[in-house]
């Protein structure tokens, strides 16, 4: 039977650059033409000439002929069938042999242990052979059955019924066929070459070892992962050739992965060698999931250290950094029986200056004021990511009452500004030497120096002790980092920063 020539299926439309353009030419003999300039950037199969419409026209012809002629279109599809089927085992036959071929070699290669791997893969190849040969054959039979009877409204039937079939290719039974058939050879591609990877990982810096720990090696095309526990030798793992793969290792989560454990490609019969080097992370490295995690284990002082500082970014824009100021030093307001196990404070000043009251006065000290009911909240704790915010401890903090008195309060606080003590100032006498101790952080002025914004002027900022001197004035530190009782100023002033601390 003579061969059918396939009609085009490759058309795509014209695209270009603005509007289409015509350059307009006039003629020796006073006509106009017009010449297509437009600037194209895709022309090559935009356009249906006369040579794809002649192509159609045989077809369709060849097809009417036949049936004037009183061809027998059962025949006639057989014939077509029986030729892709034939292509089609075919093909199934030589990938096998491929297979086959391949499995002897890795054989070599590799240890006795592919020969399961060889029975798991044939059969598989020899199950999916088995399927779409039975689907095929019950396929044809039915058309065969239907052509046999009424063949123009057989064949319509099961033109129509190609949208039924589970393939991507649903226009005509010969495309189907070809979606099939690549499906098989994506597949075969899958199976056709492994690789292998040789891991070794190391943990730099002081860590855990990871001997003990589960790798993962992950094909990131099919998402197939492996498990292998590290032994302090070489891991070696197969991966699939052409394929992204990664690796990473549990419980190694507070760790910076210093080798290259992603974008792993590997090439047939070829080993890959992977060092891993894992490196703590610093304080800023760490999200602050992990570090109220490593704070409420307890483990914040061995793993972190004074004066480590990590960078926020509140949701008004405002970037600021804060220190850690001590560990284990604040108790906690839920379980006085407990500390915090770390406190943070601002390494400099908000950009904004505030006022302790509203009024000249320090009566009800920190716990009534402004700065604490106010102030502190909206300008600091109301606008910290929400990762923070679920971990801050609220704890319980003493400060003088004010108005004069000797007497002191506590507060349960998220935030707070520190007090007297707390910064460091000695040779205090009541009430300032009740209002908490001092944090390791600040032994010097120079420590307790601030700026007005990151890189900002240095800046004079509020303390939360109450002046005893008189019943208007707060303490502060001054721009060079000086505190004592003899720094204080009007409640009501506004020419002063703040910096305030936090406990997770």
């Amino acid at each position: 039977m003579a061969a059918f020539e396939m009609l085009r299926t490759d058309y795509v439309d014209a695209v270009f650059d603005g509007f289409r353009k015509y350059l307009q030419i006039i003629n020796p003999d006073g006509t106009f033409s017009f010449a297509d300039v437009t600037n194209y950037t895709v022309k090559e199969g935009a356009f249906f000439g006369a040579k794809d419409a002649n192509t159609i026209n045989t077809a369709v012809n060849a097809i009417l002929a036949a049936l004037e002629n009183g061809t027998d279109l059962y025949e006639v599809f057989t014939q077509f069938f029986d030729l892709q089927k034939t292509l089609f085992l075919e093909e199934s036959d030589a990938k096998q042999e491929s297979f086959e071929e391949y499995i002897v070699q890795l054989q070599r290669y590799m240890d006795g242990k592919w020969d399961e791997l060889k029975a798991e893969y044939t059969g598989d190849i020899q199950y999916f052979k088995d399927v779409q040969e039975n689907a095929f054959n019950v396929w044809f039979q039915m058309v065969r059955d239907q052509l046999t009877n009424d063949v123009a409204g057989h064949l319509q039937t099961q033109i129509g019924n190609l949208n039924n079939l589970e393939t991507e290719e649903k226009g005509d039974l010969v495309s189907a066929i070809n979606s099939l058939a690549r499906t098989y050879d994506e597949t075969m591609t899958i199976l056709a070459g492994v690789g292998r990877i040789d891991l070794e990982i190391e943990v730099l810096n002081g860590g855990e070892s990871a001997v003990g720990k589960k790798v993962i090696l992950r094909n990131e095309v099919t998402g197939q992962e492996v498990t292998k526990e590290y032994t302090g030798e070489t891991l070696s793992f197969n991966g699939y050739c052409g394929m992204e793969h990664s690796v990473r290792v549990e419980g190694l989560e507070e760790y910076i992965e210093a080798g290259d454990g992603k974008g792993i490609l590997v090439e047939e019969g070829i080993g890959i060698f992977v060092h891993l080097g894992y490196r703590l992370r610093t304080l800023e490295q760490s999200s602050w999931e992990q570090i109220i995690r490593i704070s409420e284990e307890g483990r914040a002082g061995s793993r972190f250290k004074i004066h480590d500082t990590k960078e926020i970014e509140l949701t008004t824009g405002e970037k600021i950094e804060v220190e850690i100021v001590g560990f284990n030093h604040d108790i906690l307001t839920a379980d006085e029986s407990k500390t915090a196990g770390i406190t943070f404070g601002m390494k400099d000043c908000l950009t904004q200056t505030y006022r302790m009251n509203a009024a000249n006065t320090n009566a009800g000290g920190w716990k009534e004021s402004e700065m604490r009911t106010v102030h502190i909240r909206e300008r600091l704790y109301d606008v910290l990511p929400d990762e923070l915010k679920a971990g801050i401890k609220q704890v319980n903090k003493n400060t003088s009452a004010g108005n004069k008195s000797t007497e002191v309060e506590t507060t349960a606080d998220e935030v707070f500004l520190f007090s007297l003590v707390e910064m460091g100032a000695t040779g205090l006498g009541t009430p300032y030497s009740q209002e908490g101790s001092a944090y390791p952080a600040f032994t010097s002025n120079a420590l307790r120096v601030k700026r007005k914004g990151k890189g900002g002027p240095t800046a004079s900022y509020r303390m939360r002790s109450a002046y005893a001197g008189n019943t208007t004035n707060f303490i502060y530190v001054s721009s060079s980092g000086s505190c004592s009782t003899g720094y204080s100023t009007a409640a009501n002033s506004t020419s002063y920063a703040m910096a305030a601390g936090f406990c997770v």
